[in-house]
């Protein structure tokens, strides 16, 4: 997530380093530039509705800068294209036309060789221990200051503002995620033997969790949400992210619903007695049946 938002955040702008054992393997790509790339084009697409996109800026250029080990660029563009044409493939794009080739998603797309191994060097760079949270500061303050000088447009950057909200709701935003999937899942699980159980107001719980987890994820974000495009995304996929993860617990409730309700229609039918009623009384009991699986199946979604 937080890849993602700094990419959308920086207008497009990365710089990736290509791991040769993920070339080798043509995987690699989908645990933070497929994420990245959905986000950057979401925004891009946002933004030309006058929606939640921070590209406003129709001049900005987008650039993707791969760093490769060693001096064979040919070769890591080669197998680096392949793989980012099967994660284009997998990804969710905007409705329209598909973007298929990296050249299509950036408007630059540059392979840079490192003779040197690149995580080696970047290890050996000065500072390269620094506190993240001390790091996270001066990276803010250099970008501010370019801002001031008013060099920030020339260069493409985007507004430190939305540096700010990528950088401090990242991690508010697994906080939150957290916080209401465990809280869900120990009132789905049976405390007895880890097994799933029925929560009758299982739509009632999550509206509960949700809102609190969205009032303290607004508590952090405090003015950003109004300032910052990139905070109305994060807070928007958040949102699509918690309702995604509770809906494959909510087709477990469902099961459990089903499972108790043939239950209860079995002990109904184990509870007439032979007469001349039976067909109007086996009837009634499907009748029920189905009638209480509706209604307590409306409790389990929530709203």
């Amino acid at each position: 997530a937080e890849v993602a938002a700094s990419v959308q955040a920086c207008a497009g702008t990365v710089v990736y380093v290509a791991d040769s054992n993920d070339l080798d393997r043509g995987e690699g790509l989908f645990d933070a530039l497929a994420p990245a790339v959905e986000r950057y084009l979401a925004s891009c697409a946002d933004d030309g509705e006058g929606e939640l996109g921070s590209l406003t800026q129709a001049d900005r250029k987008s650039a993707l800068v791969v760093v490769v080990d060693g001096a064979d660029v040919a070769s890591a563009r080669a197998k680096f294209e392949a793989a980012a044409a099967v994660m284009l493939a997998s990804i969710v794009q905007p409705e329209g036309k598909r973007c298929k080739a990296l050249e299509e998603v950036f408007d630059r797309v540059e392979y840079v060789p490192s003779t040197v191994a690149v995580h080696d060097m970047l290890c050996e760079m000065s500072g390269s221990d620094t506190d993240p949270s001390t790091a996270t500061l001066a990276v803010s303050s250099a970008v501010t200051d370019l801002e001031k000088s008013g060099m920030a447009a020339s260069c493409g950057l985007a507004k430190p503002v939305d540096l700010a909200a990528a950088r401090r709701l990242g991690d508010a935003s697994h906080d939150a995620l957290r916080f209401v999937m465990s809280t869900v899942e120990q009132a789905t699980t049976s405390s007895d033997d880890g097994s799933s159980q029925l929560v009758p107001d299982f739509g009632a719980l999550c509206d509960a969790t949700v809102k609190r987890a969205m009032e303290d994820f607004d508590a952090q974000a405090g003015s950003l949400m109004k300032q910052s495009a990139v905070a109305k995304r994060i807070r928007h996929d958040l949102l699509e992210e918690i309702y995604a993860e509770l809906s494959d617990i909510y087709e477990i409730q469902l099961q459990e619903l089903r499972s108790a309700t043939f239950e209860g229609y079995k002990k109904g039918l184990s509870a007439l007695r032979l007469s001349a009623n039976l067909a109007n009384d086996m009837n009634k009991v499907v009748t029920d049946s189905v009638s209480a699986f509706i209604t307590q199946a409306k409790k389990l979604r929530a709203h």
